[in-house]
């Protein structure tokens, strides 16, 4: 914050000091009692050199903020990237490993559907036996009541 706050004072002092010189385009060096040309700010050397360094700084120290506000975000981009792409590829192991639960989930009821249906094929088979036996038993048991019919007679 000190930073932008010299960075914003430097930039006056050089827009406001500067403003009548480029405003002439000219520069007359005065001796001490001799009369200015025309109407202007009187600066010391020191002062002048000042200014001037102060212009030429005034340019690089931007360029630096720019330059550092750049990088940091960048860096910020950067790490938001790394991040997500993390984010991406946990849920994408999650994902993954849900999915393999749920194929052998699958697997184990196929098998289960198919030892269920092994035993309906055999249950199958056997009822032709069951209905012959029931079938036999029934003609069975008719010839005993007609011989025990005729015994009672």
């Amino acid at each position: 914050m000190l930073n932008k706050l010299i960075s914003i004072l430097i930039a006056f002092t050089v827009f406001f000091s500067a403003v009548p010189v480029f405003a002439q385009e000219t520069m007359t060096p005065l001796n001490v009692g001799q009369r200015a040309p025309y109407p202007g700010i009187l600066f010391s050397v020191p002062a002048a050199a000042k200014i001037k360094t102060n212009i030429e700084t005034a340019a690089e120290q931007c360029k630096i903020e720019q330059d550092r506000t750049l990088a940091l975000a960048s860096a910020r981009s950067d790490l938001d990237i790394a991040n997500l792409s993390a984010s991406v590829e946990a849920v994408q192991k999650r994902l993954d490993e849900t999915l393999l639960l749920k194929n052998d989930q699958i697997e184990f009821l196929n098998t289960h559907i198919e030892k269920q249906d092994e035993k309906l094929n055999k249950r199958k088979n056997l009822s032709g036996l069951y209905v012959g036996l029931g079938v036999l038993g029934g003609v069975l048991i008719t010839i005993a009541a007609g011989y025990a019919i005729g015994q009672v007679k």
